[in-house]
């Protein structure tokens, strides 16, 4: 099932470095990513956005950028990384379509260190509370 087993022996700049050097492609890497995730996530219900398909797009488009994490896929928290276009809830039914014109610049930097968004995960409403239980997405079993 698994097409890169040896993923998890690798932190994001390990990741990185087997982009940069060639010896994975990054849209192994995703896939390997989104595998991961169709196995575990019906259970923790840790992500309420995905765009793989997008991503894909954009790798065989024009690859990822050069950076720290270059090539490495990436789940953002729904909190203050606002990325344009995209719905951002940060875990409100108040704010739930909400969609920014502009990225953050925070999200921009996680761009330009070359990580590759595949997905929003779920967020305590606001991030004011230690757990996950948000109205708006149901709560996360993320231990």
């Amino acid at each position: 099932m698994s097409r890169f087993k040896e993923y998890a022996q690798f932190d994001a700049t390990g990741l990185a470095q087997l982009v940069r050097s060639g010896a994975v492609k990054a849209t192994e890497l995703l896939n390997e990513a989104v595998l991961r995730l169709d196995l575990i996530d019906p259970e923790l219900n840790a992500v309420i956005n995905r765009w793989e398909v997008d991503a894909h797009s954009m790798l065989a488009k024009s690859g990822p950028s050069e950076g720290p994490f270059t090539g490495v896929p990436f789940l953002v928290k729904d909190l203050i990384a606002s990325i344009a276009g995209r719905t951002s809830a940060s875990g409100s039914r108040f704010m739930r379509h909400y969609v920014p014109e502009q990225s953050s610049e925070l999200f921009k930097r996680y761009e330009s260190y070359g990580l590759i968004t595949f997905g929003k995960t779920n967020t305590p409403e606001l991030g004011l509370a230690p757990v996950t239980e948000s109205k708006l997405f149901g709560p996360c079993r993320n231990p």
